[in-house]
């Protein structure tokens, strides 16, 4: 079961005080400001509109959430970002004080919502965000610890693995072998794979879903030299990537939540407001190696929700 509040970024948000209140709302009130039907949920946008909206915690993170008669909803607040209103609301939402940031939040919800439904419509991007989420990992890793050519290739490599792996299902070790081979045959990297670096790549743990997985991946490829890495320096590092929404946790959340790392590398990709964060400097140097239209065609996937 799919639960973003139970990763360890987030453990220290009392979610269930603040899923009762929402429930307890949704559930009482029939003219929620906006509930849109999803493909697998529907999602209520907290926008402040009435004083009960306005009392409900805040909550920077798309909520998942199950009501009664097999209703399911993903929950998103956008009070921030919203400008306030004046009349009763429509079935439109509100103009945005925060066209990116708001834009953000809703993307986020829409993408938990496609990966609830099957995963089919996100794997589009799989290949240009896993092999930009390498990029990203081994650009810091650099700032650590110098990569001769053929370490950071396997940095990539790994990287690459890691994030690729939260698309598919749970292969065996073969199967996986088998499966990433022939991506990394069809993807760009620092350097092409040689037939004999393959055997190295396939020596870590295959079973990586979780940062920490890859991380210590990471350091057994790099043997000694490893000595260095300690991952809490490196989370300490690399969370100021992003200025966005939930900022640090956003951060730290795509490293390993799907839905975050797509939206989070979308909005870096293809917002020119956030030109300016270190995501979108380092992904600009990277983007020639992959290709942008799969980012077009999840976009437009996107917007058959009609948000």
């Amino acid at each position: 079961m799919y639960d973003l509040f139970s990763k360890k970024y987030l453990k220290h948000i009392p979610i269930e005080n603040i899923k009762g209140k929402i429930l307890s709302y949704v559930l009482k009130d029939d003219r929620l400001s906006y509930e849109i039907m999803g493909k697998n949920r529907d999602f209520i946008f907290i926008t402040g509109y009435n004083q009960e909206e306005k009392e409900l915690p805040v909550f920077e993170h798309p909520i998942v959430l199950d009501g009664l008669m097999g209703k399911h909803y993903i929950a998103v607040d956008l009070r921030k970002y919203v400008k306030s209103l004046k009349e009763k609301p429509t079935l439109l939402l509100p103009e945005l004080s925060n066209v990116s940031y708001g834009k953000f939040c809703i993307m986020r919800a829409i993408l938990t919502d496609m990966m609830l439904e099957d995963k089919t419509s996100i794997m589009v991007v799989q290949d240009t965000i896993s092999v930009l989420f390498a990029m990203v990992i081994t650009t810091y890793i650099e700032t650590i610890v110098a990569l001769t050519p053929k370490e950071k290739l396997l940095v990539e490599a790994i990287s690459f693995m890691y994030a690729s792996s939260l698309y598919i299902p749970d292969y065996t070790r073969e199967e996986k072998k088998n499966y990433f081979r022939a991506k990394l045959k069809n993807i760009k990297l620092s350097l092409p794979i040689l037939n004999e670096v393959y055997d190295e790549i396939f020596t870590v743990n295959l079973d990586t879903f979780k940062f920490e997985h890859l991380f210590e991946n990471i350091k057994f490829i790099l043997g000694t030299k490893s000595q260095v890495l300690n991952i809490q320096s490196f989370i300490n590092s690399i969370s100021n990537l992003w200025y966005g929404p939930g900022q640090v946790e956003t951060t730290l959340l795509s490293l390993e939540d799907l839905p975050t790392m797509i939206a989070l590398y979308t909005s870096a990709l293809s917002d020119t407001s956030l030109k300016k964060s270190r995501i979108s400097v380092i992904l600009d140097r990277f983007k020639r190696k992959v290709d942008l239209d799969k980012i077009t065609k999840l976009q437009l996937n996107m917007k058959n929700y009609g948000l």
